[in-house]
């Protein structure tokens, strides 16, 4: 184990670094933190080796090769990003129960895929989201009676022990027949049997799993669980933040540099859907050679059937390569749609980095200045993050909800500042469609203007309340947000400000044609009118 005083090394060191120019100086004290880190992180990690431990059968994400070796999407990208930091990773492979009890008791340093969930926060640390995935519900085909959730009421479901199917369905109390197995090989494969109503698990994986045992009988249904999507990342055990630091910046640099593209392209493909079997082939061929044969051995005896056989046969001909072409366009639309979301869980993913990225650098940086800049970047990501993930659960690309949009964004602004907790906050907000780009430009108004509200109108532990309406009337719309705080100061002149937010504001406002005013009367009101 190697050790640094610090102090010491700086005594050694005082008198030759004053000789140096202040750019000269700089760059060496940099390169000598960089040194100091890199060692403390490789005496800390014993020498630069992390245990992680890795599942056998959760595919694409983590599989093991004909080697036995653990392999898969999460691996390869865990590899990545220790490989960038200096780290080497050895991997072994176990159940998914065993190997998160490893992590929480420290026998392992690190799991390449665990889904956050609130019962996870308790043992460990979690990364920034590197994937994003959704469950399903798997029945057999044919299966009559489960149409919705709540069809699921009283029926046996299969899960895989530990996995966070398990904590899902015990957190909404989905069902009182619950049966855990070892791996989703034994699940899908006694529901295949026959054996109990259906499986629950992610719909990516359970998909390409199916390919993989050559299970036709299985097929996932278009039922929505909500609250079972799951934010794939890097985990450690809890409390082990430097490590957990390493494994963000690593990320972090393997998204940049295009590794993860890489990696991502490798392992997923559009092509997710169970394949046709040999015996379906012949059967729907059969469909057709089997009328053909009859037309043939009654055609020598009347000729009028013939004729009336020919006609229905381009009759035939025709209907089969007009369902040959719409099987095509499905097979090409449901790959289309394939990529459309995985090109949206990208987008949201890299906004939840950008506003990680942001959140590490403003901690840490001791220029307060500085820091409040970045603090309000990172609300205005988050505006452009939460009308994102309003649009996708919409399937009117062009219009949001006003009600939906602004009441998140009002919500995870307000929780930042929890030294205010005494601050009263009133919403009167109408529930109507608008236009996404001006539900934008309002969301970016709201930050600015509720921002600035809790950072200077109120001392920390005062109280108070502030109030935001934002009304339809016709064609006319009005925001008007006010609070009786501090006020503005009384040379305040909104035309020869240089305050870059209520600029900003300005600006906004004119680009949505609206009128913006700001008074102080026992406190701020500001108040927006524009028509749509």
């Amino acid at each position: 184990m190697i050790y640094f005083d610090i102090e010491s090394l700086f005594t050694i060191i005082k008198k030759r670094v004053r000789r140096f120019s202040p750019v000269k100086r700089w760059t060496f004290l940099l390169i000598l933190f960089s040194i100091i880190n890199v060692f403390q992180i490789a005496s800390e990690d014993e020498g630069g080796l992390l245990r992680i431990a890795s599942e056998p059968d959760y595919p694409p994400f983590c599989i093991v090769d004909e080697n036995g070796e653990a392999d898969g999407f999460s691996v390869e990208l865990f590899k990545e990003a220790a490989k960038v930091m200096g780290l080497n990773a050895e991997i072994k492979v176990g159940t998914w129960n065993d190997i998160k009890e490893e992590l929480s008791e420290g026998r392992i340093d690190a799991l390449p895929m665990v889904g956050r969930s609130p019962e996870r926060e308790e043992y460990y640390d979690f990364t920034f989201p590197y994937h994003t995935m959704h469950g399903a519900v798997f029945v057999r085909k044919g299966t009559d009676g489960i149409k919705s959730i709540e069809d699921l009421e009283n029926k046996t479901i299969l899960v895989m022990k530990g996995d966070n199917a398990e904590e899902y369905v015990n957190r909404v109390n989905l069902s009182p027949h619950i049966v855990t197995t070892e791996n989703y090989f034994e699940a899908f494969e006694l529901l295949s049997s026959g054996q109990y109503d259906a499986v629950i698990a992610q719909r990516l994986m359970g998909i390409q799993l199916l390919n993989i045992m050559d299970i036709e009988n299985i097929i996932p249904l278009a039922i929505e669980l909500d609250g079972f999507s799951q934010d794939l990342s890097f985990a450690v055990r809890k409390g082990n933040s430097r490590l957990l630091s390493t494994l963000n910046e690593g990320l972090a640099i393997i998204i940049a540099d295009g590794t993860y593209d890489r990696i991502h392209s490798k392992w997923f493909t559009p092509d997710l859907l169970p394949r046709v079997s040999l015996k379906d082939i012949i059967v729907r061929t059969m469909y057709f050679i089997i009328p053909f044969m009859i037309i043939l051995v009654f055609s020598a005896l009347i000729m009028l059937r013939i004729q009336v056989h020919r006609k229905t046969l381009g009759l035939n001909q025709e209907i089969i390569e007009r369902k040959h072409i719409e099987e095509e366009l499905n097979q090409q639309l449901s790959e289309k749609l394939v990529i459309l979301k995985e090109v949206h869980h990208r987008i949201k993913n890299n906004y939840a980095a950008v506003e990680s990225l942001l959140s590490m650098q403003s901690e840490s940086i001791e220029n307060e200045e500085a820091s409040s800049a970045l603090q309000d970047a990172i609300g205005r990501v988050r505006s452009m993050r939460i009308l994102y993930e309003k649009m996708l659960l919409t399937d009117e690309y062009n219009v949001t909800s006003t009600s939906e949009y602004l009441n998140n964004l009002i919500s995870e602004i307000r929780g930042l500042f929890s030294e205010h907790k005494n601050i009263k906050l009133k919403k009167s907000i109408d529930d109507f469609q608008l236009e996404q780009q001006q539900l934008l430009l309002i969301g970016f108004i709201v930050n600015e203007l509720l921002t600035n509200i809790m950072k200077y109108a109120f001392a920390e532990g005062a109280s108070g309340s502030i109030l935001i309406e934002f009304t339809k009337n016709s064609n006319a719309v009005t925001l008007k947000i006010q609070d009786d705080g501090n006020g503005l100061p009384e040379d305040f002149d909104i035309n020869s400000l240089d305050s870059f937010g209520l600029s900003l504001v300005k600006t906004l406002s004119s680009q949505l044609n609206g009128t913006f005013t700001i008074t102080s009367d026992e406190g701020v009101k500001a108040r927006l009118e524009f028509l749509i």
